[in-house]
């Protein structure tokens, strides 16, 4: 027997469509990207964590479907966006260069990395 999940803070409006299943779908298609190599283990991931939601109890399978359709549109928009495809560009530069092959990142990626730690060193304090 499968337990569902507590479900009682949700009304009967909220589970149409699913937001796991849309962030679950769109993660892994992006982090596919990054790293070409586990394609197939992350997308399938990626679809578990919203096939989980109906195990859980707190989605039908229609709510998990369209869920992964909004995520497709926005992976269309994402690949519309020159900012996120400049982000996507360099995450795929430092994978390369924290794998085996160890190549350098281009200035303009070493520059936005380091940005990045930069505020995020800032938002902890």
């Amino acid at each position: 027997n499968v337990t569902p999940c507590n479900i009682a803070f949700l009304n009967d409006q909220e589970s149409y469509p699913s937001g796991h299943a849309m962030n679950g779908y769109v993660v892994a298609s992006v982090l596919s990207q990054v790293i070409p190599s586990r394609r197939q283990p992350i997308l399938a991931r990626g679809i578990r964590y919203g096939d989980k939601r109906i195990v859980c109890g707190v989605h039908h399978p229609s709510d998990v479907v369209e869920g992964r359709m909004l995520g497709i549109a926005y992976l269309k928009a994402l690949e519309a966006n020159s900012d996120f495809q400049a982000d996507l560009k360099c995450a795929v530069e430092e994978e390369a260069h924290l794998s085996a092959s160890k190549t350098a990142l281009s200035k303009k990626c070493a520059a936005r990395t380091r940005a990045i730690i930069k505020s995020n060193a800032s938002n902890r304090h």
